[in-house]
């Protein structure tokens, strides 16, 4: 993960700056979180399951930077494609496939309920 942050997308100017303006939000919220998650062990089986997306997320940016170099051979280029890459990767995964599976359990469930007379 952190060869791709680090040697991959933040090895530009510009992917430096992305990868710095990531951590500004991510460290807002980071700290207190695995604080919570360090003093529960429920926690803790729960976000190993949950991280593991963010493991393929990173291996297929990493895929995405090198195509990008091999193609346009702009590593500006590169570290901008798989910056955006990962940051809708990874809001399709944890923000609109869980909103869509709430709002297909409630249609279901609405469906199940017998009309009132």
């Amino acid at each position: 993960m952190r060869y791709v942050r680090d040697n991959m997308i933040g090895s530009t100017p510009i992917g430096r700056r992305l990868v710095n303006a990531f951590n500004v939000f991510y460290y807002s919220w980071s700290p207190p979180l695995a604080g919570a998650i360090s003093e529960s062990g429920s926690l803790q089986a729960l976000f190993r399951v949950l991280i593991l997306p963010v493991v393929a997320i990173v291996h297929l940016t990493g895929l995405i930077f090198t195509t990008v170099m091999t193609v346009a051979a702009s590593r500006d280029l590169a570290s901008t494609v798989a910056f955006v890459s990962a940051s809708l990767l990874t809001l399709a995964t944890y923000v609109a496939l869980p909103t869509l599976a709430v709002v297909e359990l409630k249609r279901v469930a609405s469906a199940r309920r017998p009309a009132r007379n």
